[in-house]
C-alpha cells in the first residue's frame, strides 16, 4: 500500500476521533447526545445548519470554542484529503486490489467508530477524562432553567432604590405594581 493511502487512512481516522471527542465535549456542556453529534458533524463538515440547536452552540462560550476547533480541523482535514487524493490520482493506483483494500480499511474505520459497543466504551472513557475539566460543566441560565420563547430572564439594578427596598421581601415590595 502506498504512503498516500496510509496517510488517507490516518487522516480519516483522526477526523473520526476528533468528531467523537467533540461530540462528548459538547454533551458534557449540557447538550443531549444526538444534538451534540449532529452539531459536531455539521460544524466539521461546514454544512452550516442554522437551527435553534446551533444557537445553543453559538451562545455558549465553551461550545463556541469547541465549534471553532472543529471548523479549523474540518478545513485542514479537507485540504489534506484533497491533496492526498490528487497525489493518488496523479500517481495512479497499482491495481484494483489496492483500491479495494483502501475502501475496505476506510469502511472498517467507519464501522469501528459507529459500532455501539466501541462508541460506548470510547464515550465513557472520554467522558470520564473530560469531566475532570471543570470548565466544560458551565451552562447558561436559559439551559439551566430550560426557558423557551414564552419566558425570559431580566436583571434589575436596584442601586437607585436601595434605601426604599432594603430589607423588604418581594411580597412587601409588590413588584407587579
Amino acid at each position: 500500500m502506498t504512503n498516500e493511502l496510509l496517510l488517507l487512512i490516518l487522516v480519516t481516522s483522526l477526523l473520526f476521533l476528533i468528531l467523537e471527542v467533540a461530540s462528548v465535549m459538547l454533551s458534557l456542556t449540557g447538550l443531549d447526545r444526538d444534538t451534540a453529534r449532529f452539531q459536531a458533524i455539521s460544524i466539521i463538515t461546514a454544512s452550516g445548519y442554522t437551527t435553534s440547536e446551533s444557537e445553543l452552540v453559538a451562545r455558549h462560550p465553551i461550545r463556541r470554542k469547541i465549534a471553532m476547533f472543529l471548523m479549523i480541523s474540518g478545513t485542514i482535514a479537507l485540504a489534506f484529503i484533497i491533496s492526498i487524493l490528487v497525489r493518488i490520482l496523479g500517481k495512479g493506483l497499482s491495481g484494483p486490489e489496492e483500491v479495494f483494500l483502501t475502501i475496505a480499511v476506510l469502511l472498517g474505520i467507519y464501522i469501528i467508530f459507529h459500532n455501539p459497543v466501541i462508541a460506548g466504551l470510547a464515550d465513557r472513557y472520554l467522558e470520564k477524562q473530560l469531566t475532570k475539566q471543570s470548565y466544560l460543566n458551565r451552562r447558561s441560565a436559559e439551559e439551566v432553567l430550560k426557558l423557551d420563547d414564552n419566558f425570559s430572564i431580566a436583571e434589575v439594578h436596584l442601586s437607585n432604590f436601595e434605601e426604599q427596598w432594603n430589607g423588604k421581601t418581594l411580597a412587601e415590595l409588590r413588584p407587579r405594581d
